[in-house]
């Protein structure tokens, strides 16, 4: 993959200090100013997703997640975003079920199945969320994912079960 020119990338920067400020409309306006043939470059998708987000434009993070998932599927944020976008557009076992899908292929990941056992919470299938969740702490830094866990609220069902993982 082409990596971004000097100026596209100080661009590029500018937008994500501006989004860990939480200001998506001058995030997004660095992100104008980047060169039309750039605007297609995964970290450049990625930080339009976050601005999405941020502004709660579902349809146009669907539309991000989807060409990042196509584009560079290796990229386990993609299909992270992807399932998030689902979530908040209200369809959480599509959600779900994308990324049991493509679970084996970021097996060394935790954050698919982390992510998998926060769904299966939303949706109220505990037993095998916590089957997830177990899965996310064997390929994590344990400590590390049990108070990430412990601090979700979507996994409070479980949070007397994770003491015992």
């Amino acid at each position: 993959m082409e990596s971004l020119n000097h100026d596209n990338q100080l661009h590029l920067d500018a937008a994500i200090g501006w989004l860990d400020l939480g200001n998506h409309l001058e995030a997004s306006a660095e992100l104008q100013s980047i060169t039309a043939e750039s605007r297609m470059h995964p970290d450049i998708l990625e930080v339009r997703w976050r601005i999405s987000a941020m502004a709660k434009k579902w349809d146009a993070c669907f539309d991000v997640a989807i060409t990042l998932t196509q584009k560079v599927s290796e990229r386990v944020n993609g299909w992270l975003y992807l399932a998030t976008t689902l979530r908040n557009m209200n369809e959480t076992e599509h959600a779900c079920n994308t990324l049991e899908d493509i679970a084996d292929a970021f097996e060394d990941n935790p954050a698919i199945p982390y992510e998998i056992a926060c769904l299966l919470c939303d949706l109220g299938h505990l037993r095998d969320a916590l089957d997830w969740l177990t899965r996310a702490f064997a390929n994590g830094e344990l400590t590390k994912l049990k108070l990430a866990a412990l601090d979700e609220p979507r996994l409070q069902p479980l949070w007397k079960k994770i003491g015992q993982l």
